[in-house]
């Protein structure tokens, strides 16, 4: 039997698409977006003090870096995967491919390279080699994540690797007091790259190159607060991070709202649907558009039903862009609301 008393937080970054989209009116003028608008319509908007998927989750975890710049993605992973986190700074440097396009350089991420576990190990080795001078140690822990412990402050701000993909990185390196360091060490780092036998053997059989660590998410582990959450639903490796960290149950998601359903747990749960995300991020319209019907289908339409049957009590939505949309069992029912089409939201 469905429970009333649960409540639901989703976390969709790129819900109102790319900037992009406001040029092109015919994107979204034939999307059949009916529950979607409804439900909209009749949500409260309220503010958070946070942008992008990291952030807007760590102000959800109630937790506090204590400096105020990064948000420590990179202590809260390792403590998640490698329980060594404590004691130290740490900074994810993870591997990227960056391709040059007339006068950008865009990040292309590390989706596309398949690193093998042989190519972590002797790159790794020889950037140690090559900085050894440096106070600090990479780890390249697995082929998405690699890690830089330090003793100290690194001193910099810097942006998580998701919000630069399909960017140009000149606008997103890291700054703050010691940035010219930290980008004279990633200038260094490709040229050690660009040298290595691992990447000489990856463009001869047609594999993209590893020709770049992004520098983000430093800082400390911070400790661990009582959060309301009774579970968290999420396939990326930062909410799971975040949900061992406070203790949170944690499942991988659901396929569509109808499993979702099924379960009877109660209390306030809190889901990632982080799927429009890139797409959003390389402004790429057509898969936008695909991606937020299938939304719309599979989870939108069966919530906002569930929503006016009081099987759930709320709903709350957060486009990770500075707002949160709520929206109660008895807003869901004020059918006199007239209905606003998605194009007023985008």
């Amino acid at each position: 039997m469905m429970k009333a008393s649960r409540q639901l937080s989703m976390v969709i970054p790129g819900l109102f698409g790319p900037a992009e989209i406001k040029q092109f009116p015919e994107a979204w003028q034939d999307l059949s977006l009916p529950a979607l608008e409804d439900l909209l319509s009749r949500t409260r908007q309220g503010n958070v003090e946070a942008r992008g998927l990291e952030q807007t989750l760590f102000k959800l975890f109630q937790l506090n870096n204590g400096r105020g710049d990064d948000i420590p993605v990179a202590a809260l992973t390792r403590q998640w995967e490698v329980q060594d986190a404590g004691g130290y700074w740490w900074l994810r440097a993870d591997p990227v491919h960056l391709r040059a396009d007339r006068d950008r350089i865009v990040m292309l991420g590390n989706e596309m390279l398949n690193i093998s576990a042989e190519e972590c190990r002797e790159l790794a080795l020889e950037l140690n080699r090559h900085f050894s001078a440096e106070d600090w140690l990479l780890d390249a822990a697995n082929a998405r994540r690699w890690y830089i412990r330090l003793d100290k402050d690194p001193q910099v701000a810097t942006t998580a690797l998701p919000d630069v993909i399909g960017q140009d990185i000149l606008h997103h390196m890291p700054h703050g007091k010691a940035e010219r360091h930290w980008r004279s060490v990633m200038n260094e780092v490709q040229m050690v790259l660009h040298s290595s036998r691992v990447n000489q053997e990856r463009e001869a059989r047609g594999a993209p190159a590893i020709n770049s660590l992004w520098f983000w998410g430093s800082g400390r582990l911070p400790c661990p607060v009582a959060v309301h959450w009774s579970q968290l639903w999420g396939n990326d490796a930062f909410s799971q991070a975040l949900a061992s960290q406070a203790r949170v149950p944690c499942a991988s998601l659901p396929s569509d709202a109808a499993e979702w359903l099924e379960d009877d747990k109660p209390g306030e749960q809190l889901m990632i649907l982080d799927g429009l995300r890139d797409k959003f991020q390389f402004a790429n319209v057509e898969a936008w558009r695909e991606c937020v019907q299938i939304l719309h289908d599979d989870w939108f339409a069966p919530l906002f039903t569930a929503l006016k049957q009081h099987h759930l009590v709320a709903l709350h939505l957060y486009p990770a862009d500075g707002t949160v949309l709520r929206l109660s069992a008895g807003d869901a029912r004020r059918w006199w609301v007239r209905r606003r089409s998605l194009a007023q939201w985008l």
